[in-house]
């Protein structure tokens, strides 16, 4: 029974020991957290207002702050409040008398306060001995408990300055938005006055400045406006149809756009110029749909009703007229050397032709519905076709014989194209897959679950799909992972891609992006909804068909091209530059 007792004892003793040096790390962290502040605090009114610490601050932060933990402001800042103590210390000067009187009472009140200190000290030490090792342990137990109170209140105060510093970081970043947001929208105001002035230079000078402070894309597409309506790069509006355009496209060498429509008229135009240089009409004047040059421009194709006809560009003149298709045709391909065609009908057919001869070569059956699209693989081995049936089909080029039938859809196929020995089907239902034509076997899905597509653009390695979510992705083969994605304000009616520039069309809107860094390079409105829009082959134009009018935008691929074309408008001969320093930012 002793042993236990002196063993319980000796635990005892050594808890306490142990919670001693606890409670004293405690004690000099809290401390030292205490001095940090009573230091930062003091230090800050010394900077704004020129105070300094009183000597109990002073103290407590020696005692418990080393001179190795200040910084140099820290150091001169203590060093500066010790020189001011010093200097307004007082020293009372008394009669020696007086001064024996004020010792002695001062040496009774010590041995007083000394007495009363010892009855006290003899009270605890009784008291702590006769309490039992349980009532020690409750009252060490309270003084921890109270210590960790001590520490959470702390760190709920330092939770506390955290979370206030980053609410006013939210709020300097709101205003500072917002101060923007009202620069610009000043800028823009005074810019119109001096549009409505015919004074271009002025207006462009002043967003320029502007831009330089302050980079919105606000600014960026109001001097896209500027310089397209009035300034050194104008858009082209190419004027003759009637009715719709149905279908247009540019020539690979830059030089011409061919438009077709309804009213069975086509035009060949010469873009410098925004000449006509020739007219298309098929013999039996059927409305017209479909136009495309081949690889090199050296051939035309004009798709009218159920027949087409060639033209040589070179010799100015028609080669060959396409006949034999029962329904529409809806779209047409050349082959990689140019020698053969491929057409897509309502009649639920394609069909081969030789390009030179108009000579039909193959048809290919099978579909159970109309045949949206055909083209062929860049070795010119296969064809390939979607339709309104739900399939996409493989077939081999002149015998004809059906390879392989894709028919993963729930609707109709309406684009295919080919990368390499890669073939892109997508579908309205928002599928879009790959599919090795070599094993005819499906590689990758890039479908988004229930949503619908809207449209696709396909290049030479990548391509633009928009969906009826408002959202814009672009994808590489054999990447599992869209390359961007990309969120319109508004539902997307047309995409085209061109290097690492995307433009979509929604409603009378065209928003140009850098699909690399998924950020808005500037936007512009037409007349009305855009009907398409398609990229010139060297990436400089935009075509715009917005109903029976044809626009042909100048295309920038960085805001930093807009700001040079810009530049070239400006004549500071012919306004005051110090009109426009009242422009800063302050």
């Amino acid at each position: 029974m002793r042993v236990r007792y002196y063993k319980a004892k000796y635990d005892m003793e050594s808890w306490q020991e142990s919670y001693k040096k606890h409670q004293a790390a405690a004690n000099e962290i809290a401390e030292k957290s205490i001095a940090q502040e009573v230091l930062q605090t003091g230090l800050h009114n010394w900077e704004e207002n020129g105070n300094l610490l009183t000597n109990g601050e002073l103290t407590h932060i020696r005692l418990w702050l080393h001179e190795d933990e200040l910084s140099e402001i820290e150091k001169q800042f203590i060093s500066e409040s010790q020189k001011a103590i010093l200097n307004q210390a007082y020293y009372p000067i008394m009669h020696p008398k007086e001064n024996r009187l004020l010792s002695g009472l001062i040496g009774i009140n010590v041995l007083a306060l000394l007495l009363v200190g010892a009855i006290v000290l003899y009270f605890i030490i009784s008291k702590s001995y006769q309490s039992s090792p349980h009532q020690q342990s409750n009252t060490s137990s309270q003084q921890v408990a109270s210590l960790n109170k001590q520490i959470a209140n702390l760190e709920q105060q330092r939770t506390s300055l955290q979370s206030n510093n980053q609410l006013l970081n939210q709020n300097i970043n709101q205003l500072t938005a917002q101060k923007y947001d009202y620069y610009s929208k000043w800028v823009l105001s005074t810019a119109e006055l001096y549009i409505k002035q015919d004074q271009f230079q002025t207006a462009t000078a002043l967003l320029l400045k502007a831009f330089e402070q302050s980079p919105q894309p606000v600014l960026a597409n109001r001097l896209y406006d500027i310089i397209t309506q009035h300034g050194q790069q104008p858009l082209q509006v190419l004027s003759k149809h009637q009715t719709w355009i149905q279908h247009a496209t540019f020539s690979p060498d830059n030089q011409y756009i061919v438009t077709v429509s309804v009213e069975g008229f086509g035009y060949l135009w010469e873009i410098a110029t925004g000449e006509i240089k020739r007219t298309f009409m098929l013999p039996d004047w059927s409305p017209l749909s479909y136009a495309k040059f081949n690889k090199n421009g050296e051939l035309l194709l004009i798709v009218g009703g159920n027949t087409a006809l060639v033209w040589d560009m070179t010799q100015q003149k028609q080669i060959s007229l396409l006949s034999g298709h029962n329904e529409a045709i809806l779209s047409a391909s050349f082959s990689n050397d140019s020698q053969y065609i491929v057409t897509a009908s309502q009649d639920n057919t394609a069909r081969l032709w030789e390009a030179h001869t108009g000579e039909l070569l193959q048809t290919y059956k099978g579909h159970q519905d109309i045949v949206y699209t055909a083209d062929f693989l860049s070795n010119n081995q296969l064809v390939a076709t979607g339709s309104k049936d739900g399939t996409a089909k493989l077939w081999q080029v002149k015998t004809g014989q059906l390879v392989q039938s894709l028919d993963n859809y729930q609707e109709a196929v309406k684009y295919i194209c080919f990368q390499s020995n890669k073939l892109f089907v997508a579908s309205f239902d928002g599928q879009i897959q790959y599919w090795d034509t070599q094993t005819a076997k499906q590689s990758d899905n890039f479908s988004l679950e229930n949503i619908r597509l809207t449209s696709f653009d396909c290049q030479t390695d990548k391509i633009a799909a928009s969906f009826e979510n408002k959202t814009i992705l672009v994808w590489k083969p054999n990447n599992t992972q869209p390359l961007a994605q990309l969120t319109s304000q508004q539902p997307i009616n047309h995409v085209a891609l061109k290097n690492n520039i995307l433009m979509a069309a929604s409603d009378t809107e065209i928003s140009v992006w850098d699909w690399k860094t998924q950020k808005e390079l500037y936007a512009f409105t037409t007349p009305k909804k855009a009907n398409q829009i398609t990229v010139s082959p060297n990436g400089k134009s935009l075509l715009v068909i917005v109903e029976e009018l044809a626009y042909i935008y100048p295309l920038f691929h960085s805001q930093s091209e807009i700001l040079q074309a810009a530049e070239l408008m400006v004549d500071s001969s012919t306004f005051s530059t110090e009109a426009l320093k009242q422009f800063e930012i302050k």
